[in-house]
């Protein structure tokens, strides 16, 4: 892989002379103050190797916060507030200093770092947010009208990311500017992907930046290129690359998906030979792809698929981080595969009697993991669940609620405000709570459904707006069995 001298250098020259925290702190902090808050917590969504991460963030009664999250390389870090998404990014050993007035967001919002040069690679990231959000987001929609011609569209991702390259120019060189010039690119890229223009235009800095700074940078990106150094800088790098390999628009190489592929093939092994074959070149990028492909789908989708392809590429992962990771959650995830008895529970309710799963045996389940400070959950609690309810009301189905994220006194004070039918539960501790570790509980809202013999149907159950649809669900079928 090519090294960049110069930007080493520059990375030395900044570490030494500015007293940046050592990167091997796993975590980044963000604190701050929140005036006139219209609720009790805030939240943002954090990109990852594997995933994303939704994080809850607690404001107390004087309207400040303060969150250590987990961090290993740079991540972007969506902020979701004002009924929109900023997005910046962190590093580790980060502390962020987040501020704005409820009342008046748009000009009190503020983002500070303790070092000069974070400030700077904040400002620039922010300005690009602010600037050409809106445009992109246009962008992105009229790339799909079919009465735009591909000469057209192109000129217009080229003109939208040549504004972009301007504007990052007016800043200066820090320890993170290869990858804010990289997510720039490969945002674009990912634009091409989407209009498939690939194979039919290039995209490039050359013609944007000074060659000085395309080379101390290592700014001279290729479409087709496997870049292990940028694949840990840049999760817009990531999403292209996971896009592309599974809808195969960039390479144009002939490759047969296995040894006797079908019409009815299996959709999550072909995105898995796929990956072998044009990702080869680099391992660690290539068991990314594997582990990233198999746990998406035993998570979002049925384990017929993933399940085969677990065991055809488990053990051509050889990144220890990855196997390590997909093996646990393998072994995880088999208690949960239709068929197997639930994991028994057995928990709290508002009332303080206990409750537990089998004191439903005979009547179908819907469980509902939640949290107080889960925007999702609140807005299906408010919104959706209670038509829900009412159209099963009086069928041989319990909805089970069963809330992860808090203490009791802080659970009850939010079930006294919420219009939050069923069975109440208490399961606090989250990830380390033996109920959500049971249910493989990593995210939230999460739904499953178990029979009326106490087996799991489905861990990863219909949404409820699913459940309103005229059409058969998963759950009328049960009940009507």
């Amino acid at each position: 892989m090519k090294k960049y001298f110069s930007l080493l250098l520059c990375v030395c020259l900044f570490i030494n002379s500015l007293g940046q925290t050592s990167n091997k702190d796993s975590f980044f902090i963000v604190k701050g103050k929140v005036l006139h808050p219209q609720q009790d917590f805030w939240e943002f969504a954090i990109t990852d190797f594997i995933g994303k991460r939704l994080v809850g963030v607690p404001i107390d009664k004087n309207g400040c916060f303060f969150q250590k999250v987990s961090i290993t390389d740079p991540q972007d870090i969506h902020l979701l507030l004002n009924n929109d998404a900023t997005i910046i990014f962190a590093v580790p050993g980060d502390t962020l200093d987040i501020s704005w007035n409820e009342k008046d967001f748009a000009t009190s919002f503020k983002i500070t770092s303790l070092h000069p040069w974070r400030q700077k690679e904040l400002d620039a990231v922010l300005e690009i947010d602010r600037k050409f959000k809106i445009g992109t987001r246009e962008l992105n929609q009229n790339l799909h009208n079919s009465k735009v011609s591909d000469a057209e569209k192109f000129a217009s991702i080229k003109t939208a990311f040549a504004n972009e390259a301007a504007t990052l120019a007016q800043y200066p060189m820090t320890i993170n500017s290869r990858k804010i010039y990289a997510d720039a690119y490969f945002k674009y890229l990912r634009f091409m992907h989407s209009a498939r223009l690939l194979t039919q235009y290039s995209l490039s800095y050359a013609d944007l930046l000074p060659r000085e700074k395309i080379d101390r940078l290592g700014l001279s990106f290729k479409q087709n290129e496997l870049n292990e150094e940028i694949f840990y800088q840049s999760p817009s790098y990531r999403t292209y690359l996971y896009n592309v390999i599974q809808s195969y628009k960039l390479f144009t190489s002939t490759i047969t998906l296995g040894p006797n592929p079908s019409p009815k093939s299996n959709l999550t092994l072909n995105d898995c030979y796929l990956g072998m074959a044009l990702l080869g070149s680099s391992q660690v990028i290539k068991d990314w792809f594997l582990c990233s492909v198999i746990e998406s789908v035993f998570r979002q989708h049925d384990f017929t698929g993933a399940e085969e392809a677990y065991r055809q590429f488990s053990s051509q992962i050889k990144t220890e981080s990855y196997k390590t990771y997909l093996q646990n959650f393998y072994t995880d995830v088999q208690r949960l595969r239709p068929g197997k008895e639930a994991p028994a529970f057995s928990l709290r309710d508002k009332d303080g009697k206990t409750v537990s799963l089998s004191d439903f045996k005979g009547k179908v389940v819907y469980l509902d993991f939640w949290g107080v400070y889960c925007g999702p959950c609140i807005s299906a609690i408010k919104n959706t669940l209670p038509k829900v309810h009412e159209k099963y009301k009086g069928k041989d189905v319990v909805f089970v609620n069963i809330c992860v994220d808090v203490e009791e006194a802080e659970w009850k004070e939010k079930l006294s405000k919420l219009p939050i039918d069923g069975i109440n539960l208490l399961a606090s501790g989250w990830t380390k709570n033996p109920v959500c570790q049971a249910y493989n509980i990593n995210g939230i809202p999460h739904y499953a459904l178990i029979d009326k013999e106490g087996k799991i149907v489905d861990n990863n159950g219909p949404l409820p707006h699913v459940l309103l649809s005229p059409q058969t669900n998963l759950l009328d079928k049960l009940l009507n069995r």
